[in-house]
């Protein structure tokens, strides 16, 4: 299924460094992108692979990993609709740092890396709110280094369930996402559920976590 052109135009408007760009420009960038398909469970892109170029989500859902040597997965992000994966590749061009997959059926919107580096050599304006948009995610990466040196897993724990809630997300994450998403283990985060639950924060039932006392919760990401 193609997204129609006013849509993917509006689409990539959403993308910061693109939305001062001439409405003509912005078309003929829409057209230059071509729409790709991935059932769920689809592994797109593996650390190293070569740059595609520009992904822009247009349905679905797509997490961004890391994979050490035994296997073990260390989830960065996850993305939904409108928003923008693979950036670093393509700004250098150099290979994927991470391992792209489908959570759920997903549509993009792929940029290929020529089209996308002709436009930034064109477009001196895009590279500049381009600069601003990479200093921001380096700012949350700091922000994520001192997340895991400083905070308990229950506290992180705490903070992932709110964010969680307010995506809305439609999948229920299991223990071992939530460990990969935490950057601890399984064992660990069911123990982080346990206290939550015992200090009457959440409530569990079957695989489903309720919410009790978000604020409480929110206290809790922030004290520790």
């Amino acid at each position: 299924m193609s997204v129609p052109q006013l849509g993917r135009s509006a689409l990539l408007r959403q993308i910061p460094y693109l939305r001062g760009l001439d409405e003509t420009t912005l078309d003929a960038l829409a057209r230059a992108a071509r729409t790709q398909h991935y059932p769920a469970g689809a592994v797109i892109l593996v650390e190293g692979d070569p740059c595609p170029g520009l992904w822009v989500v247009e349905s679905g859902r797509v997490k961004a990993s890391l994979l050490s040597p035994s296997g073990r997965e260390h989830i960065l992000a996850i993305y939904g609709p409108g928003d923008v994966i693979n950036e670093l590749s393509a700004f250098d061009g150099a290979s994927s740092p991470v391992t792209l997959q489908t959570l759920v059926e997903t549509h993009l919107a792929v940029i290929s890396c020529p089209v996308f580096q002709k436009l930034l050599d064109e477009h001196p304006e895009v590279v500049r709110e381009a600069v601003k948009q990479l200093a921001r995610h380096s700012r949350q990466l700091v922000a994520t280094i001192a997340d895991l040196s400083l905070r308990t897993v229950t506290a992180r724990l705490a903070g992932l369930l709110l964010d969680s809630a307010a995506q809305s997300h439609d999948a229920i994450m299991t223990r071992s996402q939530m460990a990969a998403r935490l950057g601890t283990v399984r064992e660990v985060v069911s123990r982080a559920l346990r206290d939550l639950e015992r200090l009457g924060l959440i409530r569990i039932e079957r695989e489903r976590i309720i919410l009790l006392k978000p604020h409480a919760l929110a206290q809790l990401a922030e004290r520790e």
